[in-house]
C-alpha cells in the first residue's frame, strides 16, 4: 500500500526541480488518504487508547502528550477517550 511517506519520497526530485510544489505533494497525500479510507473501511474504525498504544508503541502518557501537542485528535464517547484508527495510522506516517 502506498503511504504518504513513500509518496513524498517518490516525488521529492520533482519538487527539487520545481516541477511540483510542496502543496501539490500534500494534496496528493490527502487524496491517497481519502482513497484508502473509502476502500478500507477499517480506517474509519474507532479505537480505544489501549489499541492506539499498541499501534504507536507508546505509553498512556505518551498518547496524552501527543493529544496535548495537537498531533492526535481525540474524541470522548461516554466519558472515554477514543480515536479514529486512520488518525493514529496517519500519525505513524508523519513520524
Amino acid at each position: 500500500m502506498l503511504n504518504s511517506a513513500i509518496f513524498k519520497k517518490l516525488l521529492k526530485p520533482y519538487v527539487e526541480m520545481g516541477v511540483l510544489s510542496d502543496s501539490d505533494v500534500d494534496e496528493g497525500c490527502e487524496a491517497i488518504r481519502r482513497i484508502q479510507t473509502k476502500t478500507n473501511p477499517d480506517l474509519n474504525e474507532i479505537i480505544t487508547i489501549k489499541e492506539a498504544r499498541k499501534i504507536v508503541g507508546l505509553s498512556k502518557q505518551g498518547i496524552y502528550n501527543l493529544i496535548k501537542a495537537g498531533k492526535l485528535a481525540k474524541y470522548k464517547i461516554k466519558g472515554a477517550l477514543r480515536f479514529y484508527k486512520k488518525d493514529v495510522l496517519a500519525l505513524m506516517e508523519r513520524c
